[in-house]
């Protein structure tokens, strides 16, 4: 569940790439800068759901579209996977958004 005031849905980068979640300000989809979130957790912990409470603090507070990327961790997939999952959503989000508004 989300507060009051936000919305999110699941984002799917294709490719190969990870999925994860966008949040944005209810009723504003179309923010002027977009931030890539990537969660703690050492590359080995936790995903976009369990920091869904502090993506929407950082989305009011910056009034910024927020990608939390789902990237794949260790033992399944050892590093340096998540480390290209999250090159790989910065690069899509470079094909997308223009590099000054990220």
């Amino acid at each position: 569940l989300l507060p009051s005031g936000y919305s999110h849905e699941p984002a799917r980068l294709g490719d190969g790439r990870p999925a994860g979640e966008w949040f944005w300000p209810e009723g504003r989809p179309a923010a002027r800068r977009t931030i890539l979130y990537l969660h703690g957790g050492a590359f080995c912990t936790c995903n976009s759901a369990t920091h869904r409470l502090l993506l929407c603090r950082l989305v009011r507070t910056t009034e910024a579209m927020v990608l939390a990327i789902d990237y794949r961790r260790p033992p399944e997939h050892p590093f340096p996977a998540p480390l290209d999952d999250a090159l790989g959503a910065y690069q899509w989000l470079l094909e997308r958004v223009p590099a000054e508004q990220l």
